[in-house]
């Protein structure tokens, strides 16, 4: 525990930093086009959907590359993870999420470009693409070493921490609401979790694309009721996230420095912006063009974000962060004030067991893409046994350690794609805005 409390605040004590400082570079190097770009983003996204070219190259179409990618951003970070940035942060956590959100879509967008310019198809015919590949192919020879670092801290990342995260937070919430013992919940998923990822990112998808729609639909539903049911108290709140997120006063009292660090965190964790994950699954699918996937991670990471958002003010009209510490009970007490317990129950555990499922799918392939890039395409199946099996022990681990470890992990893969992103920075802003001017006259 020392060795990760350590870790801990060694590196995301300069990584806080580094992550919203990266953003900001990028987004001023682009002139805030990410930004800008948003709407235009949105409908290369509908369009994509709506005529996917028969002749492009991918794994998966783009709806199920979407869906996919998407399940990998929406795991229960977007429930209890807030729940944590509120009781560490307080309220003004929020403001330093939403503000690492849009910084952050610079960073996204950039990874998710390169991520996609420099994918490959191994000669089992499934395509490559991700940070892992982009840092060793486009960087300069002394730092080519970056991208094996990425792909070994994404192997371990994926294969342990990121796996049982979800597992163990997964079946806490089916013991607490449903009395099923956290071992049979791991079995279940470990089971499914198999017969999705077998089936490679087509497979991944078509499962996101069933479950995600309908969950994110449903929650999002709810917490806009709870939230507009509540509007009255909804001013105070929101000067209260200002108060302690940005004021004078918040800076002499010392809150401020913990909101802040608390909300990037959260925003990099969640978003993964800074991360490439996402970057990983949409490289590998369709479209082919890296400028229309780039777009398409900045839509999915505002999605992601909203539902977030609509966790924290549920969780900020109830007070239930300043009653409990378990991140789990903030949120139930949350939802059992603004619904009722039997419906605040129902709710939570319908949407909890879609986000965690899809994100351990999603996961499980971008663990395998890491792997790839280390082994060429070998080691998949031991892979696959080995990573059910560590949804079965998350299931009942300790989920201390598993958040401590989860922590130290997420940086050791931020860190590397960080500095590929700004040595190869001048080259993304020359090819942004080139193919951001084809795109428009297209």
């Amino acid at each position: 525990m020392l060795f990760f409390d350590g870790g801990n605040l060694l590196i995301w004590g300069l990584l806080v930093d580094w992550v919203l400082l990266v953003g900001v570079y990028l987004s001023l190097g682009l002139d805030f086009l990410p930004v800008r770009l948003l709407p235009q983003a949105l409908q290369l996204w509908w369009r994509s959907l709506q005529a996917p070219p028969a002749s492009e190259a991918g794994e998966a179409s783009p709806w199920q590359t979407s869906m996919a990618a998407l399940g990998g951003l929406m795991g229960l970070g977007n429930i209890t993870g807030m729940a944590v940035a509120l009781t560490a942060g307080g309220p003004g956590a929020l403001v330093w999420v939403w503000l690492a959100a849009v910084v952050g879509l610079a960073t996204k967008f950039c990874e998710t470009l390169l991520s996609a310019q420099w994918r490959q198809r191994l000669p089992s015919g499934h395509w490559l693409g991700g940070p892992m590949l982009a840092l060793r192919q486009a960087l300069p020879p002394p730092l080519r070493s970056l991208g094996t670092l990425y792909a070994l801290a994404g192997v371990a990342m994926m294969l342990g921490p990121a796996n049982a995260l979800q597992s163990q937070q997964l079946a806490q919430i089916l013991q607490q609401g449903l009395q099923i013992p956290p071992l049979a919940t791991g079995l279940a998923i470990a089971a499914l979790t198999y017969g999705v990822i077998v089936g490679g990112l087509p497979r991944i998808g078509r499962c996101s694309g069933w479950l995600l729609p309908l969950s994110c639909g449903i929650y999002a539903g709810a917490c806009l009721l709870v939230i507009l049911s509540h509007a009255a108290a909804l001013p105070a709140v929101v000067a209260e996230i200002l108060e302690q997120g940005l004021s004078p006063r918040a800076i002499t009292a010392g809150t401020l420095a913990a909101s802040l660090s608390t909300g990037i965190r959260f925003a990099v964790l969640d978003s993964e912006a800074g991360m490439g994950t996402t970057a990983t699954l949409l490289a590998c699918g369709q479209p082919a063009h890296p400028f229309q996937q780039a777009c398409i991670a900045m839509v999915l990471t505002v999605i992601d974000v909203l539902i977030g958002t609509g966790t924290a003010l549920v969780i900020l009209l109830s007070g239930s962060h300043r009653l409990h510490s378990s991140p789990i009970a903030v949120v139930n007490q949350a939802f059992a004030w603004g619904l009722g317990d039997s419906h605040g129950l129902l709710l939570l555990l319908l949407v909890a067991v879609a986000f965690a499922f899809t994100t351990i799918t999603a996961y499980a392939y971008f663990g395998e893409r890491c792997l790839d890039a280390l082994t060429g395409g070998k080691g998949q199946q031991p892979y696959r046994l080995i990573w059910i099996a560590v949804v079965v022990m998350g299931s009942v681990g300790p989920l201390d350690a598993i958040w401590r470890s989860s922590d130290l992990l997420d940086a050791l893969i931020t860190l590397p794609n960080l500095v590929g992103l700004v040595v190869l920075s001048n080259r993304i802003f020359a090819d942004t805005r080139s193919l951001s001017s084809t795109q428009r006259e297209a």
